[in-house]
């Protein structure tokens, strides 16, 4: 499956992807996308391969240390490794003509006040373990310890 920003610069594919994705509804780092939710998926750091583009992505950091990758020229958020270098996380925008599957709502506690999720997803108040996202995302057991 192929992804790109909004105008092409920046080009990726990846590798064996079943397109499920979550929305993150965290107030902080959706300060700066100036949306209700963001739609994303996570996958594993392996799977992703750069086309092109790869030297125009720049990354904004704000001042509570959320860091956005974006192209340079249209300004579109693009993947970019999340705190676990094992893993991207990779915007549902980058993908034309794909049937979006949402499955999780990520960060609800923090919530806008007039963002009303009635969705029968999984839910999950704060951060989730990565691992169990990504179980979940790619419809993989999750072993609880």
């Amino acid at each position: 499956m192929k992804g790109q920003c909004n105008c092409g610069a920046v080009k990726f594919e990846i590798d064996n992807f079943v397109p499920k994705f979550f929305e993150y509804h965290c107030s902080l780092g959706l300060e700066q996308e100036v949306s209700a939710s963001i739609t994303a998926t996570i996958i594993g750091y392996e799977k992703l391969h750069w086309l092109t583009g790869l030297e125009k992505i720049s990354t904004w950091e704000n001042n509570i240390g959320i860091l956005t990758d974006f192209c340079s020229v249209c300004g579109s958020l693009v993947p970019k490794s999340l705190k676990d270098p094992s893993y991207y996380w990779v915007p549902a925008g980058s993908f034309k003509n794909v049937k979006v599957e949402i499955c999780a709502h990520v960060y609800i506690d923090s919530k806008g006040e007039w963002d009303n999720i009635t969705s029968e997803k999984v839910i999950y108040n704060k951060e989730p373990d990565i691992t169990e996202l990504v179980c979940l995302l790619s419809g993989e057991e999750f072993a609880y310890s």
